[in-house]
């Protein structure tokens, strides 16, 4: 029952949220296809792939690391990967900022070098609990 509440509610946020946006009917699967026949779309895909590689690296080992490095209980795992839950909403916010002020190349690059950043600096800060959680937001 919660879980459908949740839901539900999440439905019309995003539906309040989103902009009324038109859609474009003059072009057609064909040529929105045509995308993938360049060079600069598929260096997108490739250097996201990678990057995010590394993010879900991360996730694989965040509950041992916040045990056995941090010293956090395992009961605190939870709410501690809703830290983290809270910091991709925000970087998508923030990442939404720049692709509106920059070109696609560099903000994604501007968001994986510091992704990239984060995750290099959670080898150097992981066992202080205070840094630690500072890196998983």
């Amino acid at each position: 029952m919660l879980i459908a509440a949740i839901a539900l509610v999440t439905i019309i946020l995003i539906s309040l949220s989103l902009p009324n946006v038109q859609s474009n009917t003059e072009t057609n699967l064909k040529e929105q296809l045509n995308f993938f026949t360049k060079g600069k779309a598929w260096l997108i895909i490739a250097i996201t792939a990678i990057g995010f590689g590394g993010l879900f690296s991360w996730i694989s080992y965040i509950a041992p690391m916040l045990t056995q490095i941090s010293g956090f209980e395992a009961e605190n795992v939870p709410y501690i990967l809703s830290l983290a839950g809270l910091g991709m909403v925000v970087g998508n916010i923030f990442g939404g900022y720049l692709s509106d002020r920059f070109a696609p190349e560099k903000t994604i690059l501007i968001l994986l070098c510091l992704m990239a950043f984060d995750l290099i600096m959670v080898y150097f800060v992981a066992q202080y609990p205070i840094t630690s959680l500072v890196m998983v937001l």
